[in-house]
């Protein structure tokens, strides 16, 4: 389980700028969804949906169910984002979530030790199991960039507009306390041997391979519909034959006429099939 790090005086202001969306948070009473919100929205922003907080029983290390504020887990697998008094766990490492209803993690926490848990929203788009990626290092000597393998052999590979770096637990400004290439991660002030970098690099969600539904386009491949409604009495087809086509069985075709087919192309009706031109 990534803890907090004890820091030297002075430390922590040489390592990053701190403000509400970084700050590691001892809880030392319970904390509902309500108190921590905030603190949360800060640093992720209208991607959160729902928070989840609970306070961990001794040895506790699965949490499922109503949290302290009778919320009832519920999340979709690879659009969570787990903490540990405040401090970022790494997916696969540090915890699993796999069902929608349970965190389990790795390490079992201590009596007192608040869990929060932060489902995104993926609106009615799915943004798969692969929708986040941890790279974990822990630093030997003085470096000032992190870069390759991390200690479970990922190659680091990042999205630079949705990467979050954490060091020692603690989230840090980027620009400010680092800058990012898809390969690395630059710091303004080297890091500290036995330093603990987290890079959690979001997947941009992209649509690829659409048709504009306001200007129109075109599709390469054929398009299967249960029916299809025109706003105008026009159906409109080339009057050149460019490439092979087979009717499959069970089907029939219309074109408009005449139709010419192109030199070395065949149409292929298979049986019981009809091809009309009108």
């Amino acid at each position: 389980m990534a803890t907090t790090k004890a820091l030297e005086l002075g430390q922590l202001g040489r390592k990053a700028t701190i403000d509400s969306a970084a700050v590691n948070i001892e809880f030392l009473s319970s904390v509902d969804s309500a108190a921590i919100q905030g603190i949360i929205d800060s640093s992720v922003g209208p991607l959160l949906s729902n928070t989840f907080v609970y306070t961990a029983t001794a040895n506790q290390s699965a949490f499922t169910g109503a949290d302290n504020n009778s919320s009832i887990l519920n999340y979709s697998a690879g659009n969570i984002l787990v903490q540990v008094n405040g401090v970022i766990q790494v997916t696969g490492v540090d915890y699993t979530a796999t069902n929608g209803s349970t965190v389990t993690l790795t390490d079992a926490a201590d009596s007192g030790d608040a869990i929060v848990i932060s489902a995104f929203n993926s609106g009615n788009v799915a943004f798969g199991q692969a929708v986040e990626q941890d790279f974990k290092y822990n630093i030997t000597g003085t470096p000032s960039v992190v870069e390759d393998s991390d200690t479970s052999g990922n190659i680091l590979n990042i999205n630079t507009l949705g990467t979050i770096v954490t060091l020692n637990g603690l989230t840090l400004r980027p620009t400010t306390d680092y800058t990012l290439a898809t390969d690395k991660v630059n710091f303004t002030v080297p890091l500290d041997s036995g330093d603990e970098v987290m890079v959690r690099s979001y997947n941009t969600l992209t649509v690829a391979d659409t048709v504009s539904a306001t200007n129109g386009g075109t599709f390469a491949g054929h398009v299967t519909a249960r029916t299809i409604t025109t706003t105008q009495p026009f159906h409109v087809n080339s009057q050149t034959v460019t490439e092979d086509f087979t009717l499959s069985a069970g089907n029939n075709a219309m074109a408009a006429g005449p139709v010419t087919i192109n030199t070395g192309k065949t149409i292929t009706l298979q049986a019981g099939t009809r091809w009309v031109i009108v």
